[in-house]
């Protein structure tokens, strides 16, 4: 780990996260202490945690109540009564799965497994304009992250290619990862201050298909397939901006 160069962003990450080891950390505090380039990136890794965690607790506020152990024990108030022994073991089963499996009906809201797309959403609803606001990087180490970042899905994305003059004004890029395969995110703000995401990942057998509009956690949404590769552009509530935006990409990526 003594080449800065040799340092990934999933060992920034756990040096952010306070998940390295001592000797390792000094490793790395001594590599941030010699190359401005790797402090940069361990700036664009540093998420801003006060408006995450104000998202999150938002979130939580609003999902609804999971019923108590006594309000599920209670399923079992019609067991003396002959015949409703198919419908009791339905309540207690319902009532018992509200209770244990509760947590992963808050961001996904039940039904069928959660793809990719779902879990992107789920992060994004967590941004606000101040995640993003204080990025303001070169251009030249702007492109430098970019071709890096898209290097982890084996697509090359220049800088010129995100352009879309005083609707997205482009700020990081991360590299982030689902089921095993590399997955980018593309941040932006608009011009009113809106965190908007382009994310990408490696196409799982999926069919090509066209830009379709979408909403997913009250957001405004865009996905379609296209070479091999899916993707998502999503943020805030503007279905024009982001349908037109969505076949801006389509087109140019």
């Amino acid at each position: 780990m003594s080449d800065p160069r040799t340092i990934s962003d999933e060992e920034l990450t756990a040096y952010l996260d306070g998940e390295v080891e001592p000797a390792a950390r000094a490793e790395i505090e001594r590599a941030l202490a010699q190359d401005a380039q790797l402090r940069a990136r361990l700036d664009a890794l540093s998420l801003d945690k006060a408006p995450l965690q104000e998202g999150l607790d938002a979130l939580l506020a609003s999902a609804p109540q999971p019923p108590s152990w006594e309000e599920a024990e209670a399923a079992f108030a019609e067991q003396e009564r002959p015949g409703r022994y198919g419908w009791r073991r339905t309540a207690v089963a319902a009532a018992l799965a509200l209770v244990i499996g509760f947590g992963g009906g808050v961001l996904f809201g039940g039904g069928s497994e959660p793809g990719w797309q779902d879990y992107v959403a789920s992060y994004h609803a967590l941004y606000s304009n101040s995640t993003l606001a204080y990025f303001d990087q070169p251009e030249a180490l702007a492109e430098a992250e970019l071709a890096r970042v898209s290097s982890a899905i084996g697509k090359s994305i220049e800088l010129p290619v995100l352009a879309y003059p005083e609707q997205l004004d482009y700020k990081r890029a991360q590299i982030l990862s689902f089921e095993g395969r590399p997955l980018i995110q593309l941040a932006f703000l608009t011009e009113v201050g809106t965190p908007i995401v382009l994310c990408i990942i490696p196409s799982n057998g999926a069919d090509e298909s066209a830009v379709r509009l979408t909403e997913m956690e009250g957001m405004s949404a865009a996905v379609w397939s296209k070479g091999g590769y899916e993707f998502i552009l999503i943020g805030g509530q503007d279905d024009t901006l982001i349908a037109e935006a969505a076949a801006l990409y389509a087109e140019r990526i």
